[in-house]
């Protein structure tokens, strides 16, 4: 991508399945569903028809930045 004549980092995202997930953020699987749920964590994605699911990598980097520290 090119931004007014520079250059622009571009990453493609990557797919996190709920294991993956919980191992990146040190969440259970029922708290990432209850943050979820209330809107607090990213949405998931439809994988395919057999229910498959997961999270882009960079949704889940980007909610990992934005927590508060120390708490």
């Amino acid at each position: 991508m090119f931004s007014g004549g520079g250059l622009t980092k571009c990453r493609a995202s990557s797919i996190l399945r709920v294991d993956a997930v919980c191992a990146r953020t040190g969440l259970s699987r029922s708290s990432v569903d209850r943050l979820e749920d209330r809107g607090e964590f990213p949405a998931r994605l439809q994988l395919s028809g057999s229910g498959a699911v997961g999270w882009l990598d960079s949704d889940v980097d980007a909610w990992i930045a934005a927590r508060p520290r120390g708490i």
